[in-house]
């Protein structure tokens, strides 16, 4: 949401307001006018009675019948569509950079290569104001036409821009940089960079008593999580009744120490035909052996672009940012401390990647999950190690991006060990209607819904919304609650306080309710048949997954007590795979007493030893 600033015209019938954009701002599909109205829930302006008629009345708030869908915005600046490899030519190495638009150079952009191990820069030769940039230079002396030529250390395939450098398109709108830390540029030898294909960014190793250390600390955090008194320890007679019977597995000690890596890698965003800098983590455990076992384990829910995966080693120990990651984080030390490779993804709009968070979005997650894994395995293949088995792995949400993903590897012919996932919501829009007209209040002595559930609503609304075609779906689900649930989705708020009555949260001052139904306008709320057939519902069965048939072993593990996913949701995958498909190399775990986090934590517990009997299986 934009305010477009008064300029000129007051005593006359016509006003002029402006806006400019900033680098980020972007809408391909068109611009709306207006706000919507908190109370009503129609778009309006909302000038407040500040402007007036000669006469002293009060202008009004309707907006005039304006098509202003075919005013687009688009800020982002350039971005690279593809590029050669260095290339010998006539005594001088060239490379060409395309990009998607024409591309003004200015400065001494650089792109670092190496020739036979020696380092050495591709300084910009011509093709500003094109969309195709050269950059050479000539051969060193010695070198022959024959030489290794790659662009360096683990691939580092990046254009420098030292100093005040910069690439932009004809507006002034500057490349994307490559980030590292949250919210700071990634510098190189003194330059920002612009990110080609990849980067690997080293971040520090982790020795095995500082994974332990990890995996107590998560203990410790779940306690918080299942207590009836928050000022007392974790006793039975202080823990949750319907959660005493789960017994916190022991999980082994970590064997290897571990490196850890944050990948910057190029990602085309389905269906908008443009490049994103999206990012991952990468956990190499130190080992000798030339082959190594990989998971590909995708990212849960996160309500804050700050809590990425690629930024679960960036902020201090014990920071609240840092306890933020605690899942992230405890599957590193779980699974890298055992000796197998784990790569995260972000999702879209997640992290330093400036898109909008692609919630559920299930084209755009398998999109950059894929991405994900195939710049590790660059990673691997420079730090001499290939892939012995390759397994697919999440927990929540990253349940259902893992399966999605394992259908799209499968679909690519990608061999697959397995698949594992706990705590899944597979059908979202199973998911989301029990949620809406069968929620569990605990009475009967179980779980009772968890109380965060209708951000699962506001959240997916707005990024099916813009990461499909349909339009104007956020708009019809949350009706007079959009403005709060837009401040949420785009994190543009100052501060989120609950109600005193508890019965929702007020962003900003907008009120929005903590039970998903009372979201719904009236037209929805009131017939859930007409909500079935909303473009929103009809997104949601889109996004799901599982109902392809899979060839790879697939463990799921729910918790009994799950406050996520109810128990007939978590038979619905399985169901259906073995009904359609006859599938039988499948398995479903119910954990006793086991709330959403500790499905995780059984997850943890039984999918060693069931990826460690296929890497036997493998090798026999």
């Amino acid at each position: 949401m934009h305010e477009a600033e008064y300029i000129k015209g007051s005593g006359t019938r016509q006003l002029v307001f402006r806006w400019t954009p900033d680098r980020i701002d972007l809408d391909l599909n068109g611009i709306r006018l207006g706000r919507v109205d908190p109370i009503t829930g129609l778009r309006d302006f909302d000038f407040a009675g500040r402007i007036h008629s000669l006469a002293a009345n009060p202008v009004s708030d309707a907006l005039p019948r304006v098509n202003a869908s075919s005013i687009l915005v688009d800020a982002r600046g350039p971005s690279v569509v593809s590029f050669g490899q260095p290339a010998i030519a006539k005594h001088q190495v060239m490379v060409k950079v395309r990009f998607d638009r024409q591309t003004i150079v200015k400065g001494s952009p650089a792109i670092p290569i190496e020739i036979d191990g020696q380092s050495t820069l591709l300084s910009y030769r011509r093709g500003s104001g094109s969309k195709t940039l050269v950059f050479g230079s000539e051969l060193p002396e010695g070198i022959q036409r024959g030489a290794l030529i790659d662009f360096g250390d683990l691939g580092s395939e990046v254009i420098l821009l030292p100093g005040k450098s910069t690439l932009a398109d004809k507006g002034g709108n500057p490349i994307e940089l490559i980030g590292a830390d949250f919210k700071k540029n990634l510098i190189i030898n003194g330059s920002k960079a612009a990110l080609l294909g990849s980067h690997f960014e080293f971040l520090k190793t982790m020795s095995a008593s500082e994974l332990n250390a990890l995996m107590e600390q998560d203990r410790a955090y779940y306690d918080s999580g299942v207590k009836i008194n928050q000022q007392l320890p974790a006793t039975p007679d202080n823990i949750l009744p319907y959660l005493r019977d789960y017994q916190l597995p022991d999980y082994p000690k970590a064997t290897h120490s571990v490196d850890l890596y944050r990948i910057a890698y190029r990602s085309k965003i389905p269906g908008q035909e443009r490049f994103t800098t999206n990012y991952g983590l990468a956990a190499i455990p130190q080992t000798d052996a030339s082959s190594i076992p990989v998971i590909a384990m995708e990212h849960q829910t996160v309500f804050d672009r700050a809590s990425a995966a690629s930024q679960a080693f960036s902020y201090p120990e014990n920071s609240g940012e840092a306890m933020s990651l605690y899942s992230t984080r405890t599957k590193v030390a779980h699974y890298a401390g055992q000796g197998f490779a784990v790569i995260i993804g972000d999702q879209y709009g997640l992290g330093n990647n400036p898109e909008y968070y692609a919630y559920l979005a299930k084209k755009s997650n398998q999109q950059s999950s894929l991405d994900n894994y195939k710049s590790a395995s660059e990673l691997l293949s420079a730090l001499n190690k290939r892939i012995s088995n390759l397994y697919v792995a999440g927990w929540s949400i990253g349940g259902v991006t893992a399966v999605g993903l394992a259908e799209r590897l499968e679909q690519q012919g990608i061999e697959l060990s397995g698949v594992a996932i706990a705590g899944a919501p597979l059908d979202l829009a199973m998911n989301v209607n029990a949620g809406i007209w069968n929620p569990r209040n605990g009475s009967d002595g179980n779980t009772p819904e968890a109380p965060w559930i209708y951000n699962v609503l506001v959240q997916s609304a707005f990024s099916l919304d813009w990461y499909s075609d349909r339009g104007n779906i956020a708009e019809d689900i949350l009706g007079k609650y959009y403005e709060a649930g837009r401040k949420i989705y785009t994190s543009d708020y100052k501060s989120i306080l609950p109600t005193s009555d508890g019965s929702g949260v007020l962003v900003d001052g907008y009120f929005l309710p903590n039970i998903a139904k009372e979201i719904l306008p009236a037209r929805y709320s009131t017939n859930p048949k007409a909500f079935a057939e909303s473009d929103y519902v009809k997104l949601l069965n889109e996004s799901s997954v599982g109902k392809l048939p899979l060839s790879a072993d697939l463990l799921m593990v729910y918790g009994e007590q799950d406050e996520v996913v109810s128990n007939p949701v978590t038979q619905s995958l399985y169901n259906w795979q073995r009904i359609n498909y006859g599938k039988q190399n499948i398995e479903l775990i119910t954990a006793k007493a086991a709330n959403h986090r500790a499905a995780l934590f059984t997850l943890m517990d039984r999918s060693i030893p069931w990826f460690t009997a296929s890497i036997n299986h493998t090798a026999s």
